[in-house]
């Protein structure tokens, strides 16, 4: 399952990257779902590490 940044925030849900972004909860939500239900998850894009902390968490 590929789970692209840009897609989710920009087309999905055309919201701004930044600190406490929108697109992080279903980011988050995603991951779970590719987690329970792929055998592989790939986070695609470039996030700044303070602001995408609970994702990288969920994801170790």
């Amino acid at each position: 399952m590929l789970i692209s940044q840009d897609v989710i925030r920009r087309d999905m849900l055309r919201v701004k990257d930044g600190e406490n972004t929108e697109a992080l909860p279903l980011m988050k939500e995603l991951l779970t779902y590719g987690r329970k239900y792929c055998k592989i998850v790939i986070l695609e894009g470039i996030m700044y590490a303070d602001w995408y902390k609970p994702l990288f968490e969920l994801a170790v």
